[in-house]
């Protein structure tokens, strides 16, 4: 889930729009260290079940929509179908997310 996780820092101004590479790199691990921080969780920069947990606080639905409300800007056309799968509708595709699968950059 390398790629929603870096469009939460990018929603939240940790990391710069170009900053989507899909890939957790050093730019990605620190800006991870310093959302972190930033809301009182171990800094170790790690996305794991308590970091995922305070970006979870920032989903609401919008419509049929889930969004995620970020500081900088809004993360968008996120869904989950009847079975709880989360996915992303893009204009001809989609593509499920899940934490050990990064299909949103594939």
């Amino acid at each position: 889930m390398v790629g929603l996780w870096q469009g939460v820092l990018i929603a939240d101004g940790y990391l710069p729009q170009s900053g989507l590479d899909c890939d957790f790199g050093p730019n990605t691990r620190a800006a991870t260290i310093e959302w972190q921080s930033d809301r009182g969780l171990k800094a170790d920069g790690e996305v794991g079940p308590q970091t995922f947990g305070r970006a979870d606080n920032n989903l609401f639905w919008n419509g049929s929509e889930i969004r995620y409300n970020g500081t900088n800007s809004d993360l968008g056309s996120m869904y989950r179908n009847s079975a709880g799968r989360w996915y992303v509708a893009g204009s001809s595709s989609i593509a499920y997310l899940s934490y050990s699968d990064d299909s949103l950059c594939g």
